[in-house]
């Protein structure tokens, strides 16, 4: 007792020797259970609890200030849940964003890829119907001072890489290929 006295005394700045009666001090306990009851019994009527002392007037106004208490949780939930909605729509803006990307990479490699196909099909084709040998006959045979430089791409649908194997054969050495 004697603890919560002096912690009272510090809290308020009274000191009790200013008080001149010991019914002062007795007093001042009495009030402060009573506060502490009146606080007690408020936060049990606040829970539910102990409504049977309260009349229709005091009920009211519990429904009141519960009705009040309500209406800003409320509101903070639904602050919350308008935050958490942006912020999904955010996220949802930056993956459709990132999907468009990935499809248009993979739409052009796909058409890559395609052309790649065509290419090397339209080169097995070309090696399938002439060989390589009996083209570059005909055209020596016909014109034998033509060098590979003089050759059109237009009268043909293949192009000469001299970093293609078969052209560095030892077969092509005696019809006039130099590389």
């Amino acid at each position: 007792m004697r603890q919560l006295i002096e912690r009272y005394q510090r809290v308020t700045n009274t000191r009790f020797e200013e008080i001149n009666s010991q019914q002062q001090i007795f007093c001042e306990i009495s009030r402060m259970r009573d506060e502490n009851d009146k606080l007690q019994a408020s936060m049990r009527q606040f829970t539910g609890e102990d409504l049977a002392s309260l009349n229709l007037n005091e009920v009211s106004q519990l429904e009141e200030q519960l009705e009040f208490s309500v209406n800003k949780v409320r509101a903070r939930k639904h602050q919350l849940l308008q935050q958490q909605l942006e912020n999904l729509r955010r996220k949802e803006h930056i993956l459709e964003d990132e999907h468009n990307y990935l499809c248009r990479m993979l739409a052009e490699h796909q058409v890559a890829m395609e052309q790649h196909q065509q290419v090397a099909v339209m080169e097995h084709k070309v090696g399938a119907e002439v060989p390589m040998l009996e083209h570059f006959g005909h055209f020596y045979s016909e014109e034998p001072s033509r060098n590979l430089l003089q050759l059109s791409p237009q009268l043909h649908a293949f192009r000469l890489q001299p970093t293609q194997p078969n052209l560095q054969d030892a077969n092509f050495q005696g019809h006039g290929l130099q590389l």
